[in-house]
């Protein structure tokens, strides 16, 4: 009985140290934020086109402001697209924080 125990004991261990161990790996790496949101805006007859322009555009302005690694608009921060039709197409705005990935 005491080797049952033994090997219940050593589970609990190593999987106790595997929780532990994850934890430590999942909060080393966090996206770092600017505090002012950006913006860029593209006007296109063609409503994915003028969606999809204006955040190539929002990453063209983030990337030659602050750099390649504040210009991915997947990860920014409180992102929004306002698209309407207005004189000459439909025009997409877009603001967001730019963030970078950040291995600490």
């Amino acid at each position: 009985m005491s080797i049952k125990i033994g090997i219940a004991g050593k589970l609990a261990s190593i999987a106790a140290a595997a929780v532990v161990l994850v934890g430590f790996t999942a909060g080393a790496n966090a996206y770092q934020c600017k505090v002012q949101p950006e913006s860029a805006v593209f006007v296109s007859p063609d409503a994915g086109a003028a969606m999809h322009t204006s955040r190539a555009l929002w990453s063209a302005k983030v990337k030659q402001k602050f750099g390649l690694e504040w210009s991915v608009y997947s990860i920014a921060a409180n992102p929004s697209q306002n698209c309407f039709n207005g004189g000459g197409g439909i025009q997409c705005t877009v603001i967001a924080k730019p963030c970078k990935y950040v291995v600490q």
